[in-house]
């Protein structure tokens, strides 16, 4: 899977909020995005997403290329 033919975002109106780094993940491999808001985050292995989310009260979507939730 290609990962940067996918957004994340927390605003379902607004579906390029973040778009995945150009990477290539094999089967079995993972990759971690920290919704924190603080971009200093990234690096030490870390990605950070540029928005935060509230666990109780806010939703993650994901995005393809076209912009369909997937």
């Amino acid at each position: 899977v290609l990962l940067s033919d996918y957004y994340l975002s927390d605003d379902r109106k607004d579906p390029a909020m973040y778009r995945l780094p150009e990477t290539l993940l094999e089967p079995g491999e993972f990759f971690t995005v920290l919704c924190t808001g603080d971009a200093s985050m990234t690096g030490n292995g870390y990605t950070c997403a540029n928005f935060s989310l509230n666990s109780s009260r806010e939703t993650l979507y994901i995005f393809d290329a076209i912009f369909s939730i997937i």
